[in-house]
């Protein structure tokens, strides 16, 4: 980027060329115009020259030399001194030399001076004050007007500069808002991928799980008919013993048989429906507390 200051040999000539390096972030700077490394030889006003100035400002700033914007508002910040100076010091200067010779006001600093009269002077002096006076008003209207048109070039390119560095600070901003949200994004697919895996390795435990309840459900199933006769023939209840005399009369099933059945078949079916009360208040739980819920939130 090229930026020139508005030339005005008592404020400043000079132009800057600088680019940056967005990966090493540095700056590279050319400081390029008339009478920036020497005082002009026509004007006396400065001790010291623009580059020097610059320079100084810039070194005395280091905790702003990586910030890509430093040289062009230090070549802003000297040229609004300079002008500053000049408009604050010398032209009113020139005005209050004007007031004096013309004899206007003896307001300010002027308090106490005797006024002139031109009207009464010599006809020669006259002529040549009121030549001189001419110059020198015509010189100052056309500091004024020039110094008008900088100071608005001055306003314009700072706010130019402003807007460029807030886009710029936007266009960071933005940038790094994406890489955020893309990292963002990465992030949630390894959680997801992560997550799809601890599923599918619960989904193989619990298909193993489903196997093994499977098999002893199979093998309880496949002895619990003999385990049930081999128990019921082991009770009292049955005799498979010869008698004793050797004949064949005798009763294998014992006449209180029925008492068996009497107690079993009534302890089976509380135990059922102990067992589906119990599942019911279960589920009925579970659903009040999912109704709360929905309710607080």
């Amino acid at each position: 980027m090229v930026i020139k200051a508005a030339q005005k040999f008592q404020i400043g000539n000079y132009g800057l060329a600088f680019s940056y390096d967005f990966a090493t972030k540095t700056t590279a700077d050319i400081l390029h115009g008339t009478g920036i490394t020497y005082n002009g030889r026509d004007y006396g006003l400065w001790h010291m020259n623009a580059a020097a100035e610059i320079f100084d400002h810039i070194r005395a700033a280091e905790s702003l030399w990586a910030h890509p914007l430093l040289a062009p508002l230090t070549i802003f910040q000297h040229h609004v001194m300079r002008m500053d100076y000049f408009c604050t010091i010398k032209l009113p200067e020139q005005l209050m030399d004007i007031q004096v010779r013309l004899g206007t006001t003896t307001a300010g600093r002027l308090q106490g001076l005797r006024a002139k009269n031109i009207v009464t002077e010599p006809k020669h002096r006259a002529k040549t004050n009121l030549s001189q006076l001419t110059v020198a008003m015509s010189n100052f209207m056309h500091e004024a007007i020039f110094l008008c048109r900088l100071s608005n070039w001055q306003c314009s390119s700072l706010k130019q500069l402003a807007e460029c560095s807030a886009e710029g600070i936007s266009s960071s901003n933005i940038e790094q808002k994406e890489k955020g949200q893309a990292d963002m994004n990465v992030l949630y697919s390894v959680i997801s991928q992560v997550g799809n895996r601890l599923n599918a390795k619960i989904a193989a435990a619990s298909s193993r799980d489903s196997a093994a309840m499977k098999t002893l459900a199979f093998l309880t199933t496949l002895f619990l008919p003999g385990t049930f006769v081999a128990t019921v023939f082991s009770t009292g209840m049955f005799n498979w013993r010869r008698s004793d005399d050797g004949t064949g009369d005798r009763k294998v099933v014992s006449e209180l048989f029925w008492v068996y059945w009497a107690l079993a078949v009534p302890l089976t079916i509380v135990v059922g429906v102990g067992w589906r009360a119990m599942v019911e208040l279960g589920e009925e739980a579970v659903g009040s507390r999912g109704i709360r819920r929905d309710s607080v939130g």
